[in-house]
């Protein structure tokens, strides 16, 4: 019997609900599936994140990091010589600043800043667009709120500066969050101008004023603010100091740019106008860091560096120019021509007070200090004591003669230089014509011993050879040293101790040092000084030193070490009835020579470059502070 139609419906209705229970079911599992399975990847990724990010720095501890201490070099009427370490100036607040300042910034770094959270989503989206066509990063799409972020990250110690690292970018990112999330925009812009770094060991807006264009963040003009922005791309490539051109065509890019963005109306008129203002630049003057390298390494004997100093110097800004141009005009004209590739210089008060120092001819190619680093043999410059040693052990006079013919002592029998032996000679005339065979017979009466005893007395304590080449120079001495030798004659017969600091403070100006004057030992008799003070103006008036003559108020003594060193040390002082331009009243050395220690030409003596360096030097009209 057959069923009934409804029967084969029903039973059809029960396999299709089924069939449905299947399917939600099945569909509701899979969604509790990738329901729990996005719970725990977000559980993960929240994990991950916070492991990443446990470590960001404290943003309300960002004013306090650690950094290097700086020291503050200046010369003796307070002019800036030069920075070392983090130098960081005032913190300038955003309404302390002009205007164009912060635009500047603004135009450059970061459009629409005030106009995002901490992450510009679409400056992000076309630096991405710009970097795939060009194959390669040609622009960047950090706000300046990642860059503070980046900025505190690598300042702390948490990543270098080139970390490209995952871990990095996200930390900079939540740090950004938070510094949004914390201060307003003008405090993040507050903050980012006054610890981001600007080049040259400068951190901060008012720093990089003070060292680019000697003045306070609050007096910048237009131009300078983009000078100094354009630094945030390369401080280095766009230093002014390294390259004046490379500076001036970023600042003008950084005016067009606030132009673009509606912060300046004419371009061009600005360009013109600060075109205009630097044509009165200056940039750093190189060398006198030879002096500032070395009283950063005497720092230590004064003071423990544990906080930022200013360092006040005795160095003369106008003699130190003055020294410096002599050195350039000299080797300049007659460095090639003689084979003679270094020179060095050095200009102190009677007393020892450094005035200037020339340690090289380019402190850029080459940061060794001829002046205080260099041991150079002394050549015949050194007889000038051989002869006070036997003034003060012998009890001899200038006025003794002394036996002028060749002297030979088993094989060695050194020569006279230009110079034919008449038989007896007084002390005066062995030394103002520098002859070595009656100061080899004077060494010997004196003893080496004695001659050592009487170099250390003067201030020379580098080590001298046992035996009578002692007399001739064979032994090694800095050109500081030998200057401050020969100052004691400028110093009434005292001892002269070279010294280039008067005064340390701390950053607020609280003394944590202080040159106190005082008298040093006397280390000859009144005897001994005045007659080698006048043999000494005996060796320029009418001797081999003729080439420094002033008016008869140069004294001194040249010194030749066969064709490697040539030597010119002296003083000059200040006599009533005479001219006396340029420079009295100083002591003074000069050297010249190879690093290499290769062979100058012979005309190259102490009597030809050294002798002219230190008269250009002497003969320089000095300037009236500024």
């Amino acid at each position: 019997m057959p069923r009934p139609r409804h029967f084969r419906h029903d039973k059809h209705h029960k396999k299709n609900n089924s069939f449905l229970r299947f399917i939600r079911k099945t569909l509701k599992n899979t969604i509790k599936f990738f329901v729990l399975i996005g719970l725990w990847v977000g559980i993960c990724g929240l994990i991950i994140l916070l492991w990443l990010v446990r470590d960001v720095p404290d943003i309300s501890k960002i004013t306090s990091l650690t950094r290097q201490p700086s020291i503050v070099i200046k010369d003796q009427n307070g002019h800036l010589l030069a920075t070392y370490g983090d130098l960081f100036g005032h913190v300038r607040q955003l309404n302390e600043l002009p205007s164009y300042t912060k635009n500047a910034l603004i135009a450059v770094e970061d459009r629409r800043f005030y106009h995002h959270f901490g992450l510009d989503v679409l400056s992000v989206f076309r630096a991405f667009v710009a970097n795939r066509r060009a194959g390669r990063v040609v622009q960047g799409g950090s706000s300046i709120t990642q860059q503070l972020a980046k900025n505190i990250l690598i300042a702390t110690g948490k990543f270098k500066h080139n970390d490209q690292t995952y871990k990095r970018k996200i930390q900079e990112l939540f740090l950004a969050l938070q510094l949004e999330r914390k201060f307003s925009k003008d405090q993040i812009l507050t903050l980012y101008l006054n610890r981001v770094y600007f080049g040259s060991g400068t951190y901060g807006i008012d720093a990089a004023a003070q060292k680019y264009f000697g003045k306070s963040a609050k007096n910048l003009t237009l131009f300078e603010s983009a000078i100094i922005v354009g630094l945030l791309k390369s401080p280095s490539k766009f230093s002014p100091h390294s390259s004046f051109k490379r500076a001036i065509a970023r600042a003008e890019t950084v005016i067009k740019l606030m132009q673009d963005s509606g912060f300046i109306k004419n371009a061009p008129h600005e360009i013109q106008v600060g075109l205009e203002q630097m044509k009165d630049f200056k940039g750093p003057d190189y060398g006198v860091r030879y002096f500032t390298d070395w009283i950063r390494d005497s720092i230590q004997f004064y003071v423990d560096q544990e906080e930022d100093l200013e360092v006040i110097t005795t160095l003369d800004l106008n003699m130190q120019k003055s020294a410096e141009a002599a050195v350039k005009k000299i080797m300049d004209e007659h460095g090639t021509q003689l084979k003679a590739s270094e020179a060095a210089f050095v200009a102190m008060s009677p007393d020892g007070a450094v005035k200037a120092m020339v340690g090289g001819r380019a402190h850029g190619f080459s940061q060794f200090n001829r002046a205080t680093q260099a041991l150079r043999q002394s050549g015949s410059a050194i007889k000038t004591f051989i002869y006070l040693a036997a003034l003060e052990y012998l009890g001899k006079s200038m006025n003794d003669m002394e036996n002028d013919s060749p002297y030979e002592k088993g094989s060695w029998s050194p020569s006279n230089f230009k110079y034919r032996s008449v038989g007896q000679i007084s002390y005066y005339e062995g030394l103002k014509k520098s002859c070595n065979s009656v100061v080899i017979r004077i060494a010997e009466e004196v003893g080496v011993p004695r001659i050592k005893q009487m170099l250390e007395k003067v201030g020379i304590y580098s080590d001298m050879p046992n035996n009578l080449t002692i007399a001739l120079g064979s032994g090694s001495v800095t050109l500081l040293d030998y200057t401050a030798a020969y100052a004691c004659f400028a110093n009434h017969g005292r001892l002269t101790n070279p010294r280039g600091i008067l005064a340390i403070n701390d950053k607020y100006g609280n003394p944590k040092y202080r040159f106190t004057k005082y008298e040093t030992p006397r280390v000859m008799s009144a005897k001994s000084y005045h007659e080698l003070r006048h043999a000494l103006n005996l060796v320029v008036t009418e001797g081999t030193g003729r080439r420094a003559n002033i008016d008869g108020t140069v004294s001194g003594k040249t010194g030749s070490n066969g064709n490697k060193d040539a030597w010119f040390l002296g003083y000059r002082e200040e006599k009533e009835g005479r001219n006396n331009k340029g420079f009295t009243n100083i002591a003074f050395g000069a050297w010249v020579g190879n690093d290499n220690n290769s062979d100058m030409n012979p005309k190259s003596m102490g009597s030809m470059l050294p002798a002219l360096i230190s008269k250009t030097f002497l003969e320089s009209i000095p300037q009236k502070d500024t």
